[in-house]
């Protein structure tokens, strides 16, 4: 697990495979995301500002050159991101799933939003259509049609993502109520493999999901 201090400075706790928590304590980010057993994040270089830090066996540790305004990664071994050109570059390991389609062969385009998933992704373009790509085993890289979102995040074998009106879609596999998203209206969320969590306007958590050890059953009020 990893996190930004106020300064930006990341720290990294858990499993030290592959050096995943021996984040460059020397450098700030904007933000950070992590996959598998590695992580990257945004800096404040005026170039190249993309770094990376553990597993690098397929190169997902090498980010390409470039300004980057979001960078992606999630339980998998490849990353993307959105250059300032809102252009979309993937890196890592090309296999898709079961010798499906890569999940680093991103679309053309110019894109505002990104969520990278396991074996797959999915983007929002600038004139608000959703794209997809990788593996579709699930209907996981299917979003529905006629909604414009704001933000994306993909699991393993579902997505959810946040609409211009605050409300949250699902899709993909249902299976243990994956896809089973609260009503209401909402100004975050995020997406696991079992179980999904958003924050509501009025500042409470709902969760939905796999709830066996409690990870969908947030304390009341906090």
């Amino acid at each position: 697990t990893c996190g930004l201090l106020e300064d930006g400075t990341p720290r990294c706790w858990g499993a030290n495979t592959y050096n995943a928590t021996a984040a460059p304590m020397t450098l700030s980010f904007d933000t950070i995301a992590c996959g598998l057993n590695f992580c990257c994040g945004l800096t404040g270089a005026e170039g190249n500002n993309v770094q990376c830090w553990g597993n690098n066996v397929d190169g997902q540790s090498t980010p390409p050159e470039g300004t980057f305004i979001q960078v992606s990664a999630r339980g998998g071994r490849h990353a993307c991101g959105i250059k300032e050109d809102g252009t979309l570059v993937c890196w890592g390991n090309s296999a898709g799933f079961q010798g499906g389609p890569s999940p680093t062969a991103a679309p053309d385009g110019v894109f505002k939003e990104l969520s990278v998933a396991h074996f797959f992704n999915c983007a929002v373009r600038d004139d608000d259509e959703v794209l997809c790509w990788g593996t579709n085993k699930h209907g996981q890289g299917t979003p529905p049609a006629g909604e414009v979102f704001v933000k994306l995040r993909g699991g393993t074998v579902h997505s959810c993502g946040l609409t211009d009106a605050g409300e949250i879609k699902c899709w993909g596999s249902s299976s243990l109520g994956r896809t089973d998203s609260p009503d209401g209206i909402y100004t975050d969320l995020d997406v696991d493999q079992l179980h999904s969590c958003a924050v509501g306007e009025d500042g409470l958590i709902r969760c939905w999901g796999l709830g066996d050890k409690g990870q969908s059953k947030p304390v009341c009020g906090d």
